[in-house]
C-alpha cells in the first residue's frame, strides 16, 4: 500500500489558512487583508465571502455574507494585496476604511 506522500499530490499554495474568526471580533481593528474569494452561499441566495486576513500576527479566515464587502474587495486590484484596513459596521452594512 502506498503512503499519501508517494502519490505526488501537493497542497494548493493559495489555500486559505488559519483559524476561523468571527467578523464581529474584527470591527474597528486594523487587519491585513491578504486574499478573498466570493462564492454562492450554500444556505441561502446571498454571497459567501471568504477573507484571508492577518490579525495580531496570526492568519485567520473570516466568512460573511456581506455583499457590500464583496463589492469593495472586487474593486481592489490583485497587485495591491495585501493591504491594511478596518472593517466597520455601518447602518447600511459592513464597510472597509
Amino acid at each position: 500500500m502506498k503512503a499519501f506522500s508517494e502519490l505526488g499530490i501537493q497542497s494548493d499554495p493559495h489555500a486559505f489558512r488559519g483559524e476561523k474568526i468571527n467578523i464581529r471580533k474584527l470591527f474597528n481593528k486594523q487587519i491585513e487583508i491578504h486574499d478573498y474569494k466570493i462564492e454562492q452561499s450554500k444556505h441561502n441566495s446571498a454571497v459567501c465571502l471568504t477573507i484571508q486576513i492577518k490579525f495580531n500576527d496570526e492568519y485567520h479566515i473570516c466568512f460573511c455574507g456581506s455583499k457590500n464587502l464583496a463589492d469593495l474587495l472586487n474593486k481592489v486590484d490583485k497587485k495591491d494585496f495585501p493591504f491594511t484596513a478596518t472593517i466597520e459596521n455601518e447602518s447600511f452594512g459592513y464597510t472597509l476604511k
